[in-house]
């Protein structure tokens, strides 16, 4: 299998080497589903390894339909909210020994980030205790996903803050007025975003969600394709964001969301992140 996945990243490699001469797509340009077993089924054929990255590379966002059932879907909320009730909320540096932690991310807390963003976040790091137990099973997703972005199919996995790019889970949710600004996300990690759905408009809460822009500058309404458990990517370079979340009055609504990513750690200097993407 080992051999199969160093097959898989060569190939994939090569692909997005000879993609990346021409710039990364900004706007999405069609939405696509496909159930996860589908998807699966896909690293078992190079041609149609190429022609999902090429549809990526085109601006094409995949929803990846029952990527994780309900009952895994608890149990980051647990984790979520176990985190949250045991410890204050409060925020440290990527940085050698950095442990799980969550913030609140209010309108005065969102000016120090380059996004503005209104949420509740809980940071999980490979190299913490797996207390919850939910690495194995995000990870043989992201594996898949981190094949067809051309790396290796468990790159960063051990990595710690001082090998200069990590991995992370955040498990967040957007409370009633909670909302994420426009933004591209940085590519030279991760050349996808990576997003599991925890929540279900109409559901959980009313409006508001998942949206990214199209080649007109009009809002794509990506969260009308999604259910809980469901997986999504895309190029990082398209603008994208969450809509303000709205219920009935005095309701404790949320939209749960859990992010992938590989990031730069705060050891290296000059570190990439998200940016705003600014009305013209």
């Amino acid at each position: 299998m080992i051999d199969k996945n160093n097959e898989i990243n060569k190939f994939t490699k090569k692909i997005w080497s000879s993609l990346e001469k021409q710039p990364y797509p900004t706007t999405s340009s069609k939405i696509r589903t496909i159930d996860y077993n589908s998807f699966k089924n896909i690293f078992l054929d190079l041609k149609k390894i190429e022609e999902i990255i090429n549809c990526l590379f085109k601006g094409e966002i995949f929803i990846i339909k029952k990527a994780f059932d309900l009952e895994f879907i608890e149990k980051l909320k647990f984790a979520f909210n176990d985190l949250t009730k045991k410890n204050e909320s409060t925020f440290y540096k990527l940085k050698e020994g950095c442990p799980n932690f969550h913030r609140i991310i209010d309108e005065k807390a969102s000016s120090n980030y380059s996004i503005k963003a209104i949420k509740h976040s809980a940071y999980f790091f490979p190299w913490n205790e797996d207390e919850y137990k939910i690495f194995e099973e995000i990870n043989e997703r992201w594996r898949f996903v981190k094949l067809l972005g051309g790396r290796k199919f468990d790159e960063f996995e051990k990595n710690t803050p001082k090998d200069g790019v990590i991995d992370r889970l955040q498990i967040l949710n957007y409370p009633v007025g909670g909302e994420l600004e426009l933004h591209s996300d940085p590519f030279h990690n991760q050349r996808m975003f990576i997003s599991i759905y925890m929540s279900k408009r109409g559901k959980d809460y009313k409006e508001g969600g998942f949206y990214a822009m199209d080649e007109n500058n009009q809002e794509v309404d990506i969260e009308s394709f999604i259910d809980e458990g469901d997986l999504g990517i895309g190029c990082a370079t398209i603008g994208h964001g969450v809509k303000k979340i709205t219920d009935v009055e005095g309701s404790n609504a949320k939209r749960w969301f859990l992010g992938l990513y590989s990031n730069d750690s705060d050891e290296i200097k000059h570190r990439k992140t998200s940016m705003a993407i600014k009305d013209n």
